[in-house]
């Protein structure tokens, strides 16, 4: 695999963006070095995945494995239960409202979608492409054909002048990892002021379903943590169904993605863990 940096792997990055479709995954490069700072590569893995892990002080989630429901589908009867995202209540029974994994988290009942485009919320860590630089700051494409700005004023923690050179910041084809600051009916505002909040370096990216992006971080981060360990990769997860690869060899990386994949194919059984465990052994 050519890990140059150059037109193609940018162009080919784009199309994939457009179309929806491809392999799943793109190399580019950039000069400088990639993640350093774990403890804040940690909390972007960790940002904005409220299906994924536990609060403290919560009931205990169930572990038995989830069924699979649908649209209208009754999912829980009684007024003891209490309807969460993805249901709705008609009378004494909770009913599905999407297409995906039941979830029950104490007496609240969630179906989780495992269908469907990203619609961005405030605070989601996302990977998006620099598309466009303009006089107040620069375009973000989140790859699927949702854009927004980053203001010079959240461009970065230090002073940007409104006749600054922006490029000395970030460039057209630059990919980002950044949080959604403001979400307007017509736009969104995104921010790099945060812990962690950067351009991305060379690596590989791996595009997966954005309501898969729970299972692939898990339970208070055991899968990411799991492929992490296991390929010596460091892995940042987009909410917008982004993710970013880096390690030694293209060859972690691979692993890595294939990985990532499986989890996104299989994500409806149970023991997906072990299984993934067993994959990576």
């Amino acid at each position: 695999m050519d890990r140059r940096k150059g037109t193609r792997e940018f162009r080919e990055f784009r199309e994939f963006k457009d179309e929806g479709r491809g392999q799943g995954e793109q190399a580019f490069n950039s000069p400088s070095d990639s993640f350093e700072d774990s403890d804040a590569q940690d909390q972007i893995t960790h940002a904005g995945t409220g299906d994924s892990f536990e609060k403290s002080g919560e009931p205990e989630r169930k572990h038995e494995p989830r069924e699979v429901v649908v649209p209208g589908q009754v999912v829980a009867q009684g007024l003891d239960f209490l309807p969460g995202d993805g249901t709705m209540r008609e009378g004494q029974n909770i009913i599905s409202t999407k297409f995906g994994l039941l979830d029950h988290y104490g007496r609240l009942v969630k179906v989780i979608p495992i269908t469907g485009a990203y619609l961005p919320k405030r605070d989601d860590i996302v990977i998006g492409e620099v598309t466009d630089i303009t006089p107040v700051g620069w375009v973000i494409t989140l790859g699927v054909r949702i854009s927004g700005l980053l203001t010079l004023a959240e461009g970065s923690r230090e002073y940007i002048e409104k006749n600054a050179d922006l490029t000395r910041y970030y460039s057209v084809g630059d990919l980002l990892v950044t949080r959604v600051h403001v979400v307007k009916p017509r736009s969104i505002d995104f921010s790099m002021k945060g812990p962690g909040l950067r351009k991305l370096d060379e690596g590989l990216i791996v595009k997966v379903n954005p309501h898969k992006v729970p299972r692939v971080i898990g339970k208070a981060g055991s899968m990411v943590n799991l492929i992490k360990d296991a390929t010596n990769c460091n892995i940042v997860v987009g909410q917008n169904g982004l993710i970013w690869v880096k390690g030694n060899s293209i060859e972690s990386e691979l692993l890595a993605r294939d990985a990532i994949k499986k989890v996104e194919a299989f994500s409806h059984i149970p023991d997906l863990t072990e299984r993934i465990s067993d994959f990576l052994a």
